[in-house]
């Protein structure tokens, strides 16, 4: 019987590995067991469990005894950052219309802004009653003497006196079907807190129908908006809309205000309390050399809060032209006796306005051509004249200031309060 092969342990020696070889047993006996070695490992084994357990504890009373230091003194806390709160700033509004044209119908007595590069049309039948007011733009793709496919509209129809509720006129006035036989529709919005009835229909084009009642009248207002860009155009009807209002709608403003009435010319007009009101009679005007510049009345109200005044010129209209026929007229003699600027040849005159219902000319002159006329005194904002034909005279409003210095006040402020001024001006019969 072989004796079973030995276990040899190598020699541990220095920058060696240890190595351990076992050589394979005998397959007709067991395996010997090292009895004495098994116990070694046993008994090492308990004493590392047993010093374990001893430095958990331990390290278990030290950590409470540090958190509670630590707590008490305050020492090797790191403190929380604190939140610092956002202050949301209030964005800033932008006034979009800012620079726009405002239309003044003191007949009917609404306004309504649009932009300066619309264009202003007086030749427009988009109403069988008629047209009262008409802008458009034309767009880059839109062909002469065709349908209108490429731009957009605003008119206003000339208001119907009705004593029905205004649901029931816009359902009885407008078709139920368009033209293609298919419904129309209808709608409300509120626009600048007034209600509106709507109508959309289309044929050639789709139409949107804006109705509101208002003193026992109805107005209406038509918009249209195509081609590629469309969407742009549809954004700046809507703020056109916007700015739609009735002039009674501020009549508590100026309910307070001065009355100033002149029998001999036939005027009337209200100005802000606290304005001073200057007026020159013919003897004190001049006559400038000759006939053709004769101001037969001058009245001024000057507001010495902000420096605003308002000139008010009457001038000789002896062959009764219409508003736009008189400055042509005028236009062209200035041009012969040398009296018309440069930047003011060429002008084109336009009704754009109405003052006491009558056809009216505005103009704006900016700060630089006004210097360049050389005029005495000066002005920090752009000059707006309206002109208007009454009869024998042709009045110039005109809103100025005598200084150089800024206004304290926006200047869209201080037009909305000219354009306020303007609505109270009456012709007397």
């Amino acid at each position: 019987m072989n004796s079973p092969e030995q276990i040899t342990d190598s020699v541990l020696t220095p920058e060696k590995e240890i190595v351990t070889t076992v050589g394979p047993a005998p397959l007709s006996s067991p395996p010997v067991e090292n009895f004495s070695s098994v116990k070694t490992k046993k008994t090492n084994k308990k004493a590392l469990i047993i010093f374990l357990i001893f430095l958990g504890v331990m390290i278990g009373i030290g950590a409470f005894w540090l958190g509670r230091f630590t707590k008490e003194t305050g020492i090797g806390t790191i403190p929380s950052p604190t939140a610092v709160p956002t202050i949301s700033q209030p964005t800033p509004t932008l006034d979009q219309t800012t620079g726009w044209k405002t239309y003044i119908d003191t007949k009917f007595g609404y306004s309504i802004k649009y932009p300066s590069e619309w264009l202003f049309n007086t030749e427009t039948r988009s109403f069988r009653e008629g047209d009262i007011f008409s802008v458009s733009i034309v767009g880059k793709d839109q062909k002469k003497d065709t349908e209108f496919y490429d731009g957009a509209s605003l008119t206003i129809g000339e208001p119907i006196k009705t004593e029905k509720d205004i649901r029931t006129w816009v359902k009885e006035y407008y078709p139920v079907n368009n033209l293609d036989d298919e419904p129309n529709i209808f709608s409300e919005e509120t626009i600048a807190s007034l209600s509106f009835q709507k109508f959309f229909t289309c044929g050639l084009g789709c139409f949107t129908y804006y109705n509101i009642k208002h003193n026992g009248y109805v107005y209406r207002i038509v918009i249209f908006a195509d081609g590629p860009d469309k969407i742009k155009y549809e954004q700046i009807l809507s703020q056109i809309l916007s700015t739609f209002k009735f002039l009674d709608q501020t009549s508590d403003q100026t309910s307070s205000w001065e009355t100033y009435t002149n029998t001999k010319y036939g005027v009337e007009f209200k100005f802000p309390l606290g304005w001073i009101l200057n007026t020159k009679p013919e003897s004190e005007i001049s006559k400038q050399g000759d006939d053709l510049r004769v101001i037969r009345n001058q009245i001024n109200p000057f507001s010495p809060e902000n420096k605003m005044v308002l000139l008010i010129n009457i001038w000789d209209n002896p062959q009764k032209l219409s508003t736009v026929d008189w400055l042509k007229w005028r236009e062209e003699e200035y041009q012969k006796r040398g009296f018309l600027p440069d930047y003011e040849k060429n002008s084109v005159f336009e009704v754009n306005a109405y003052v006491s219902g009558l056809p009216a000319f505005k103009e704006m002159r900016e700060v630089e051509q006004v210097r360049k006329a050389g005029g005495r005194g000066g002005t920090a904002l752009p000059l707006i004249d309206y002109y208007v034909a009454k009869n024998d005279k042709l009045f110039v409003i005109e809103l100025n200031n005598y200084t150089l210095e800024a206004f304290s006040y926006k200047e869209e402020t201080i037009y909305d309060l000219f354009d306020q001024i303007i609505s109270t001006f009456k012709f007397l019969p």
